[in-house]
């Protein structure tokens, strides 16, 4: 080997596909087992992978930064085959992917229905080209309503939405002539304008967007209302109302996903859930500062880890733990002068407690 690594070319592959996908593969996919497998199954996997992959198996050879990522990988695999082999815990750990599983769906469904909408508002129009160049002219009545009623159908799947045809020998309204000259009246019930197929179109999408609102299915309703308000600016508030209860049914589940992540001990994910849990639930306190100290403990983005720190103490600036962790943020980025101004408050106010009285030491041990 040219780096002096004495490993199979093969199983140095695989350790740097597991390596590079460590945080997003579940217990199941780690081992390489299904979802139904039993415990026999689970323990054969994880003794396989072992006689492979365990450091030891390769003492006295040269294994160079694999020797540390073989024991990251086969400590995952240990926590993995000890979830999966009891039986409370794997229902627990099942539970946390069908939480897991439900978001992911939750963000394909906004995503594709973002995409949708997008590439429908960047297609243009098509106009006809004429053979001599003329000055545009605006489009008559009937031509601007033929092509709403497009786009409606467009929008709608290429379904119709114009009532369907008569039946019988009725003869159309062209065929028939009157017979005298007097004036025909409307009667009262024809007074009221028949709705084109346009208006038909919205109605049908806005009534399936309620009706999934009402059956608690708010993702379906907001990329339902969506479409209705493309076609009809006035339902754009109704449509981010029902957008923004979509994201916060789906915050709670990240709320419970990030939980399970925290209990784990894997910060990444833990980070990646609290912080979407964040954007649903923006005025909630303790989901904030949660995502400020996941993010600090998956060495992730500092700078939001302050925001987070720094919008938990906003939203409830008499909470002397919420301030802690944000002194433990300013400490981890550095900012020294800021993490003092935060912890000298909280120590008049709470002198013993153990967590404000380390962060002391630590920052005079800085200073």
């Amino acid at each position: 080997m040219s780096d002096g690594v004495e490993l199979d070319p093969k199983l140095r592959a695989e350790i740097d596909v597991l390596h590079a996908r460590l945080e997003e593969l579940d217990h199941y996919a780690l081992l390489g087992v299904a979802r139904d497998a039993d415990k026999k199954a689970i323990k054969g996997a994880y003794y396989a992978h072992a006689s492979r992959i365990h450091p030891d198996r390769h003492f006295g050879k040269k294994l160079g930064v694999y020797k540390a990522r073989m024991e990251l990988i086969f400590g995952r695999m240990t926590m993995a085959h000890d979830t999966l082999a009891v039986v409370v815990r794997r229902q627990e750990y099942d539970a946390y992917l069908a939480e897991r599983d439900r978001t992911t769906a939750f963000e394909r469904v906004v995503t594709a229905a973002e995409e949708r909408n997008a590439a429908r508002l960047a297609t243009p129009t098509p106009v006809p080209v004429t053979p001599t160049p003329a000055p545009a002219q605006p489009l008559s009545p009937e031509a601007e309503r033929q092509r709403r009623e497009a786009l409606a159908r467009r929008l709608l799947g290429n379904k119709s939405a114009a009532p369907p045809p008569r039946t019988g020998s009725t003869p159309s309204m062209s065929a028939v002539r009157p017979t005298t000259a007097r004036p025909v009246h409307p009667t009262p019930s024809s007074s009221a304008p028949t709705p084109t197929p346009f208006q038909m179109g919205v109605e049908a999408v806005i009534t399936s967007a309620r009706t999934a609102a009402a059956n608690g299915d708010f993702v379906t309703a907001s990329t339902r209302m969506r479409l209705a308000a493309k076609l009809d600016p006035s339902l754009a508030a109704e449509a981010d109302r029902l957008s923004a209860r979509a994201h916060q049914v789906m915050a709670e589940a990240y709320v419970k996903q990030a939980r399970y992540e925290e209990s784990a001990g894997s910060w990444v994910a833990a980070a990646i859930s609290w912080s979407k849990a964040a954007e649903g639930l923006p005025n909630d306190p303790q989901v904030a500062e949660r995502a400020a100290n996941a993010m600090r403990l998956a060495h992730g983005d500092l700078h939001k880890a302050v925001r987070f720190a720094e919008t938990a103490v906003r939203l409830s600036p008499n909470d002397p733990q919420l301030r802690l962790t944000m002194v433990e943020v300013y400490l981890d980025a550095g900012l020294l002068r800021r993490a003092r101004a935060e912890l000298d408050p909280v120590l008049r106010a709470v002198p013993r407690d153990p967590r404000a009285l380390q962060l002391d030491g630590e920052l005079k041990r800085r200073a």
